[in-house]
């Protein structure tokens, strides 16, 4: 068998760690053109930082020959051994190492440091990069998926007219001068849907009944509607406002709205990225009554819309 036959077989085993949750780490010990041991990755499920791929190979071809001592044998393992298991593959006189996957973060054999090119008694010939980009990859969308799985899910949100019961929210995050007798008469000329002869509507962004920010569609005298938003500060990078508006998009699109236009300042990069994720389209640029520079946006209803 060539030494990708086996690394192959040492990836096999890396899958079985990866099948566990463990880093996927496999490893396989060769004894002539023979697997005499194998082994993966078990330390967490083993509760054991002993138990490396490579230390349970070299643990089991001990036992197979009955002697500590592995000169005659060549070592396969997927990823570059640590300094326990560098320290274990001289000690035990293993002849050839043959590495996958480098490891600059802990990787002895090279990366990190070269422990076997200190003066030890036993120095292992290290060949680096058999099937070194399937091992890469293993490793690489192990580590995508763990951080797709810990990363909290955002709520999915809805959208509801505001009431009375929300002026203390209104007050906390976006009028905090403004009196509660104030507030609540903003929040009735919220609802009656009119500003200056137009339609004009707010409606809380809901995640989970929680409400985390507002949506607000404005008709325009050219018979477009504009859209604007806002994410209260302590629920931003949550993706709220991305839903909010995308379901203010759909709103819209109901109420027989065409095209859904929107004003971004140019120094606000969060809403800019948001116009783009959802397929709003850059038409040009202004400036408002006070002077500050905006982006002008334009999105067709409903087909424009990124899901």
């Amino acid at each position: 068998m060539t030494p990708e036959g086996y690394m192959r077989r040492a990836l096999t085993c890396a899958k079985k760690a990866a099948a566990l949750g463990e880093v996927p780490v496999g490893a396989v010990i060769v004894r002539d053109g023979k697997v005499i041991a194998s082994g993966y990755n078990k330390r967490e499920s083993g509760k054991n930082a002993l138990l490396h791929a490579e230390m349970i190979a070299i643990h089991r071809a001990c036992r197979k020959l009955g002697g500590w001592r592995l000169e005659d044998c060549d070592l396969y393992v997927t990823l570059e051994p640590c300094p326990m298991c560098t320290g274990a593959i001289i000690n035990s006189r293993i002849g050839r190492v043959f590495i996958g996957a480098a490891d600059p973060k802990a990787g002895c054999m090279g990366s990190l440091c070269d422990l076997p090119s200190l003066p030890f008694n036993h120095r292992p010939q290290v060949i680096f990069g058999v099937l070194e980009s399937e091992c890469s990859a293993l490793l690489s969308d192990f580590f995508r998926d763990l951080r797709v799985a810990r990363k909290p899910q955002p709520k999915k949100v809805t959208l509801r007219s505001f009431t009375k019961d929300d002026v203390p929210l209104l007050k906390r995050y976006l009028y905090p001068k403004m009196t509660e007798v104030a507030l609540s008469e903003l929040v009735d000329s919220w609802n009656s849907r009119l500003y200056e002869g137009r339609y004009l509507e707010f409606f809380a962004i809901l995640a989970e009944d929680e409400p985390v920010g507002y949506v607000n569609l404005c008709e325009q005298p050219d018979g477009s509607v504009s859209a604007g938003a806002h994410v209260f500060s302590d629920y931003r990078g949550k993706t709220y406002g991305t839903q909010g508006v995308r379901a203010l998009c759909h709103v819209a699109s109901e109420k027989g709205y065409s095209v859904l236009t929107a004003r971004v300042r140019k120094s606000n990069t969060p809403s800019l990225r948001l116009c783009q994720r959802i397929g709003f389209v850059p038409v040009g640029e202004d400036v408002t009554a006070k002077g500050v520079p905006v982006v002008c946006f334009s999105l067709s209803l409903p087909d424009g819309i990124k899901i």
